[in-house]
């Protein structure tokens, strides 16, 4: 597989924390990107690596794609261009 992946931003909180985390949605900007660019979002959450997986090509700057993702330790969100495409 071709491409690289970019941490966008990684949220934590301290072991035995009584407080978690959320994602509430999730916003791309798709200005300069076609389909065959292949440009996806991951969300991992605590030990739950590629959790969510969105593909940014059909997502507006202008929309916010709702989400509720609770975690316990972790958040990170990552952004992935120029992957194979593949069928699907």
């Amino acid at each position: 597989t071709s491409g690289q992946a970019t941490q966008i931003v990684v949220l934590s909180l301290p072991e035995s924390s009584p407080e978690f985390l959320v994602l509430e949605s999730v916003t791309a900007d798709n200005t300069d990107l076609t389909l065959a660019n292949n440009a996806q979002i991951y969300v991992t959450r605590d030990d739950d690596t590629n959790y969510l997986k969105l593909p940014a090509f059909p997502m507006d700057s202008a929309y916010d794609f709702p989400a509720f993702i609770p975690a316990l330790r972790k958040l990170e969100i990552s952004y992935y261009a120029d992957a194979d495409l593949t069928d699907r």
